[in-house]
């Protein structure tokens, strides 16, 4: 039980810097465009 639940955090981890990078690029080419 403790294996899963520590790669589903680190899924989950993973999933939310994903998720960062890409709204931060995103909030970059929009100003880049301005």
């Amino acid at each position: 039980k403790k294996v899963e639940e520590q790669k589903q955090v680190e899924t989950a981890k993973k999933l939310e810097q994903g998720t960062h990078e890409k709204a931060t690029t995103t909030d970059h080419n929009e100003k880049s465009s301005e």
